[in-house]
């Protein structure tokens, strides 16, 4: 950064500067002291160095980033000490190319523009490459042109192309923020995470589980003979089961009769376990018979 320069507080010659001790032979009442000549005196010496500080002079030290100023530079331009020093006994040729160095006795300069240049119009050039650096450093692409501000968006509905990016806000924002498409993703993610199907077995005797921990289990089963219930085992353990329901079993009479008969099997509650589940039924069937059966656990 240049070197900063601390303005002192400017006093005004003002009358009560100029009242002699004496008039006539009388002495003056408030009559300027050698005090007050000295404080305005150093004051306009402190003044005057703020305006010569960035003068070029002889002989003097710079130090590193302090900017320096000659009517022998070029229009327009300044320069700023790159490598601190002492300058030489006579004022240097002063380098004619922005961003090109100049150098003084031990002190070392930078060339640059005081105020920029005219900016090109229609999109022109900054400048050309041997004036690459504007202001103490800038580049080209510093400069606004009218090309380069036409490729930029409208701050109300603007239309962006390409490939546009923005924060990706925290899970659960509800405000106005931009959503963007990893925000959508990981929040569709987030949903479809619940209700996935974990495991299954399609098999005759199966089963399929979601992550949520609802199963459902089905199979085929023998009846036993002359059973009044049956437990069938489930393909997995389960917590609970929350129904099961089953087919009609087929028997024969047991009064000799050639005609068949048939009972309804039903859910006992009470008799399940974790891995089984018992239908019963009101008569004990006299021939073995397959029934199909299924149920809801978690």
């Amino acid at each position: 950064m240049p070197q900063a320069i601390e303005i002192p507080k400017f006093i005004e010659a003002t009358d009560d500067l100029f009242v002699y001790g004496q008039a006539g032979g009388v002495a003056q009442q408030g009559a300027t002291t050698m005090a007050m000549i000295q404080e305005f005196m150093r004051n306009n010496s402190d003044v005057l160095k703020c305006f010569v500080q960035i003068l070029w002079q002889p002989q003097k030290k710079y130090a590193l980033n302090q900017i320096v100023w000659s009517p022998g530079m070029p229009q327009n331009m300044q320069a700023i000490v790159t490598t601190a020093g002492t300058t030489g006994a006579n004022e240097p040729t002063w380098n004619t190319v922005v961003g090109g160095s100049t150098t003084d006795g031990s002190v070392t300069y930078k060339m640059v523009e005081i105020a920029p240049s005219a900016l090109p119009a229609d999109g022109g050039t900054a400048d050309t490459a041997a004036n690459a650096n504007k202001l103490g450093g800038q580049l080209p692409s510093y400069y606004a042109t009218a090309a380069n501000l036409a490729l930029k968006a409208n701050i109300a509905n603007p239309t962006f192309t390409g490939v546009p990016k923005a924060p990706t806000a925290t899970a659960g924002t509800k405000n106005t923020q931009i959503a963007t498409t990893a925000f959508v993703a990981n929040a569709i993610a987030a949903i479809s995470s619940q209700g996935k199907i974990v495991a299954y077995n399609l098999a005759q005797n199966g089963y399929v589980k979601w992550d949520i921990g609802l199963i459902l289990q089905w199979g085929n089963f023998v009846w036993p003979v002359s059973q009044y219930y049956a437990d069938v085992k489930c393909p997995i353990a389960f917590n609970s089961c929350l129904c099961a329901v089953c087919t009609d079993v087929l028997y024969e009479k047991t009064d000799g009769n050639a005609s068949i008969g048939y009972t309804y099997a039903s859910w006992n509650i009470l008799a399940s376990t974790t891995t089984t589940i018992r239908y019963i039924v009101n008569s004990a069937p006299v021939a073995a018979d397959s029934f199909a059966w299924f149920g809801v656990f978690r």
